[in-house]
């Protein structure tokens, strides 16, 4: 990645200050902004419940085919199928586990974090060395979130959970390649892909978003070039403001990895 496109970048995103955290890895070139800013992580602090709960299938302790039922009562709002879905009362390990990620469904993500363990997941979290992360309460629990308890992460946290699921040796989706249809398929696209969409790039992208906030990280791949980006942002007033900034960077690395800039 030249000098060119990190001076393009720093123009970019300076002007916003604090409002805006990111990190973008091409091989071996680096590109940050205020990486270890921790921001409110919305829907992003589901990739280390993610990669914690492959953690326990490689373990042994957690089965894929495992079925989980799930009680109406345990159907919360926001993002997802399930509660639409609810006739259906049984879901795999394995189902919860592409929703999550693939509609970014809160029920299966309070139902994983029941199965696995908020505390187990924390000291996951912390024995991995992301130490701007921290997971205290459920999807959609008003209740937690009134007694200030909430889920914070930053962008270098998020790279290196993408690092661990694309591109680390033994990596992820190495060893279980159908993950990777659930962020190639993303339902969420409007952000990193939202300008580049039909492109020749594949793009593997999790994106989160609550009021104030808006995130998308990616994985990036063109032929043989592969980049992740994480664009955190937060107190933009006007969402689509920030939603048109994540889209720019993913263009110019896409223009990157291109060869076009």
């Amino acid at each position: 990645m030249t000098s060119t496109i990190f001076e393009k970048l720093d123009r970019l995103v300076s002007p916003f200050g604090n409002k805006v955290s990111v990190v973008i890895q091409e091989g071996k070139n680096h590109y940050s902004f205020n990486e270890s800013t921790k921001m409110l992580s919305a829907s992003l602090i589901k990739l280390p419940i993610f990669l914690y709960a492959f953690d326990q299938v490689i373990k042994g302790t957690l089965s894929l085919d495992q079925k989980i039922p799930i009680s109406p009562e345990k159907m919360v709002d926001g993002s997802g199928i399930i509660q639409v879905i609810q006739d259906v009362r049984e879901w795999s390990i394995r189902d919860l586990l592409g929703l999550m990620i693939n509609v970014s469904d809160n029920t299966a993500t309070n139902v994983l974090m029941d199965v696995l363990g908020i505390e187990q997941i924390q000291s996951w979290i912390e024995n991995s060395g992301l130490n701007g992360t921290s997971i205290q309460r459920k999807m959609m629990d008003i209740q937690a979130k009134k007694e200030g308890k909430e889920n914070f992460t930053c962008a270098s946290d998020v790279s290196q959970c993408m690092e661990l699921i694309f591109l680390r040796p033994n990596s992820l989706s190495c060893e279980f390649p159908f993950v990777k249809h659930y962020f190639l398929n993303q339902q969420f696209r409007g952000k990193i892909p939202g300008k580049i969409e039909y492109s020749p790039v594949k793009i593997y992208n999790k994106t989160g978003e609550m009021e104030g906030i808006s995130h998308d990280t990616a994985f990036m791949k063109l032929k043989d070039k592969t980049s992740i980006v994480t664009c955190m942002t937060s107190g933009f007033e006007d969402a689509t403001e920030a939603d048109q900034l994540i889209q720019k960077m993913g263009e110019w690395v896409y223009l990157f990895l291109n060869e076009q800039v």
